[in-house]
């Protein structure tokens, strides 16, 4: 199953347009980004990016990918965020109720 880290990696791909500035915003090398996205390629067996002489273009497999990448993301922070709640007293363990 793909990573929350791949496809947030993917995203901000997406969203940034180079590995350059995608590993920047997330704090990751060129490298271990590249790494992620290889990862999400092989999950998914098809390329998510295609790689130019300078730079890459998101392929039409990675944007349908991203989108549904940024509704996983999005219901991942907000079970962290229950979880603090729950866990600090602030809510019970029915919150979604």
């Amino acid at each position: 199953m793909a990573t929350l880290r791949a496809l947030e990696c993917l995203v901000a791909l997406v969203d940034h347009g180079s590995v350059t500035a995608a590993a920047e915003s997330l704090h990751l090398s060129q490298p271990a980004l590249s790494h992620q996205i290889a990862s999400l390629e092989r999950e998914l067996g098809t390329p998510v990016v295609e790689r130019l002489g300078r730079g890459v273009r998101v392929t039409a497999a990675g944007r349908a990918t991203a989108q549904e990448a940024r509704v996983a993301l999005r219901a991942a922070e907000e079970a962290v965020r229950i979880g603090r709640r729950v866990g600090a007293g602030r809510a019970g363990p029915d919150v979604r109720r």
